[in-house]
């Protein structure tokens, strides 16, 4: 038996009090499909969309000095998608740059950043953008990116001590001459 429904989670190191847990994302009932009936033809209108520069996902360059003014999008993985969506859907678009590239920050159950563009209705939809507790409150995801789950780390660099000084400085290939 094939189950019409998909619940998508996302894992979590640290959100069971500093422990990994499992947190329910998103609920979907794949013959409603992700957009519900009404939404299948947006008639030409025309979308807002607000964006930061995170490359690959999203790329543009400022058309004017206008802090928060259109911006033009470049070939990125975000852009392919609004034009796919676009053609598909029945709208047209323009791309708005987040005034201070800002994602969004909780300040007093009021947001800034693109969720704030969001939350005040300024916005259509943004580009790119990980959920948090928070921003789940007040926005839907459709669709998340996965994030790299393997970073390279490593310890600051930090000053020599003073019992190497001496040595250190020979050290390589200059040493090795001799």
């Amino acid at each position: 038996l094939v189950s019409e429904r998909v619940w998508v989670y996302r894992r979590c190191l640290y959100c069971n009090n500093g422990e990994a847990d499992v947190q329910l994302i998103q609920d979907w009932n794949l013959t409603s499909g992700i957009f519900q009936d009404q939404l299948q033809n947006f008639r030409g209108h025309k979308m807002r969309v607000v964006s930061v520069p995170v490359f690959p996902y999203m790329d543009y360059v400022q058309r004017s000095d206008v802090r928060g003014g259109i911006v033009e999008p470049g070939d990125s993985i975000d852009t392919r998608l609004i034009q796919s969506f676009s053609a598909v859907l029945n709208f047209t678009f323009d791309i708005y740059g987040e005034p201070d590239r800002s994602f969004g920050d909780e300040k007093d159950g009021n947001f800034t950043g693109m969720v704030g563009q969001l939350q005040r209705e300024q916005s259509d939809f943004t580009t790119v953008m990980g959920p948090t507790v928070g921003r789940l409150k007040v926005v839907k995801f459709l669709r998340m990116y996965p994030s790299d789950l393997m970073v390279v780390t490593s310890l600051k660099p930090s000053l020599l001590p003073a019992h190497l000084s001496f040595i250190r400085p020979f050290s390589g290939s200059f040493i090795t001459n001799y």
